[in-house]
């Protein structure tokens, strides 16, 4: 799993996964239900909003700089260990510019011919981004979660190694 905190494409390494953490990838279709008195429960409208992608893994090693920026934006990383961001702060601002907290991620297989992502300066850590696992006899492990979001660019790319 690789990262640019500027939202570009110059990425470096965050971190490996073992067999037993594997990337997944969850795509899911943002819809609004338009109710009315006239239909009661049932919508009168549904109005689609955008796909979202979940992008999700256990790193087994990863690069505890790399780390520490990625979280930066958001809590003030390393810097402020424990801690948490400005409450209310916008992560994204409406005129489509990313700002520090939303960053670039690639996600590229280990052998070679083989079907890589991009995400483009469009994903954020969110709903519970960063986990820790595996205390005590064994390694530890970080659980990484990224949401992507269609702000101003495609979803994805896709990227042959």
């Amino acid at each position: 799993m690789q990262v640019d905190v500027a939202g570009g494409t110059s990425f470096v390494d965050l971190g490996m996964t073992a067999s037993d953490g594997l990337i997944t990838m969850h795509l899911s279709d943002v819809f609004h239900d338009v109710h009315t008195v006239t239909h009661g429960a049932s919508p009168e409208n549904i109005i689609y909003q955008g796909t979202t992608a979940v992008v999700e893994g256990s790193l087994a090693f990863w690069d505890e700089d790399v780390w520490n920026n990625v979280t930066q934006g958001i809590r003030g990383g390393a810097a402020n260990p424990g801690g948490y961001g400005v409450i209310g702060s916008l992560s994204h601002l409406a005129n489509l510019t990313a700002v520090e907290t939303a960053v670039s991620l690639q996600i590229l297989p280990t052998t070679a011919g083989k079907l890589g992502y991009q995400f483009a300066g469009n994903c954020l850590l969110v709903d519970e981004g960063e986990r820790f696992e595996r205390f005590g006899n064994v390694e530890r492990r970080l659980h990484v979660r990224f949401r992507a979001f269609t702000w101003n660019s495609l979803l994805y790319t896709e990227v042959v190694v």
